[in-house]
């Protein structure tokens, strides 16, 4: 149970703090941390293909029902994508061209960091378990800043930003302390864990595909880009090592 209290102080804390910080500096931009983006999703899917992965496909699931469950998370993230417009993975959105309520962008951000909460917050029966810690805060923390900077283009500094980004440091934090107690009370299956593993990794595939879609565009940067998602994709391969 100590590790799940100090997993979501620290992703409550860091979140919010990086919230804060474009709340602060009004001059931060979404475009400042695209590298943290692509280090964030770099490490994600490296630890998906040599972690989750073979943990599903290792686990009491049939290699048809993890295929499945895999599908079931892409797809869900794919619904999200339409909530979130991208924006947890590097998009740009701006106020011109924000589809809908920054309220639904949150909605669905919160519904995404709440799904990866819930599955930090599988018992610590799988080595590796803080690489995934540190994979999502590595998600999160550029999700805020980019939610953060958006928000605040829309409504200005107001409370309902600094609710939105409250909101959004709490929703992982709550997936670990929900998790948690569906399990020691038992009213949910080592069975349903491993499915729960597998739709996540499912999700952290979309995620991924959206490196190949930033690292297209060329321009100034591109050498920095590319050092920050070979940066994590090395150091996700040796934390598991280690």
């Amino acid at each position: 149970m100590e590790t799940a209290v100090w997993q979501a102080m620290a992703l409550f804390i860091s979140v919010l703090a990086a919230g804060g910080v474009v709340l602060l500096y009004s001059k931060l931009k979404q475009y400042s941390f695209k590298p943290l983006f692509l280090f964030g999703g770099a490490f994600i899917f490296a630890l998906t293909l040599v972690h989750i992965l073979p943990e599903v496909f290792d686990s009491g699931l049939s290699a048809f029902e993890a295929g499945i469950w895999i599908l079931l998370g892409f797809i869900t993230q794919l619904f999200l994508e339409n909530m979130t417009q991208g924006i947890d993975h590097g998009e740009v959105v701006s106020k011109e061209k924000l589809r809908l309520s920054p309220w639904s962008l949150l909605i669905g951000l919160c519904l995404h960091a709440l799904l990866e909460g819930m599955y930090l917050g599988i018992p610590e029966q799988h080595d590796g378990h803080n690489h995934l810690f540190w994979g999502v805060m590595f998600h999160k923390i550029p999700a805020a800043v980019a939610l953060t900077a958006l928000m605040r283009s829309v409504w200005g500094s107001s409370g309902r930003v600094s609710l939105g980004v409250v909101l959004f440091s709490l929703a992982a934090p709550l997936g670990i302390f929900a998790s948690r107690f569906l399990w020691i009370n038992e009213w949910l299956s080592e069975g349903f864990f491993q499915s729960m593993t597998a739709f996540v990794g499912g999700g952290f595939l979309f995620i991924s595909t959206s490196l190949f879609s930033a690292l297209k565009h060329t321009g100034a940067h591109r050498a920095q880009k590319f050092a920050a998602v070979l940066l994590g994709i090395v150091l996700a391969v040796f934390m598991e090592v280690l």
